[in-house]
């Protein structure tokens, strides 16, 4: 005689994942590309201004002085993912996400 095989209880349904909300102070953005003229950083904030809210940021990166050029912050990663494409298409094709600190 086979033994029935024994129920150890029941599976939950899958429910897909919910974005996860952040405070907009640090929210996920966009890079869009760091460079070391900042009238270059300053041309990329003019083109990109009609994404979202774009920060120029100096940055010392061993020694180098550099204009760090986000747009943002998003509310979650999902919005900022769906302005990605809209970054790439202004020229920035190394755009890529990144958690604001």
């Amino acid at each position: 005689m086979k033994a029935s095989p024994e129920s150890t209880g029941s599976i939950a349904p899958l429910v897909p994942a919910r974005p996860r909300l952040v405070a907009s102070s640090g929210g996920p953005a966009i890079q869009a590309g760091s460079f070391r003229n900042r009238d270059n950083a300053e041309r990329a904030r003019t083109t990109l201004a009609a994404i979202g809210p774009v920060d120029v940021s100096e940055i010392d990166v061993g020694g180098e002085v550099y204009f760090r050029v986000r747009v943002g912050p998003f509310s979650d990663e999902m919005a900022a993912a769906a302005a990605l494409p809209k970054v790439a298409r202004a020229g920035y094709h190394g755009a890529k996400i990144v958690m604001r600190n």
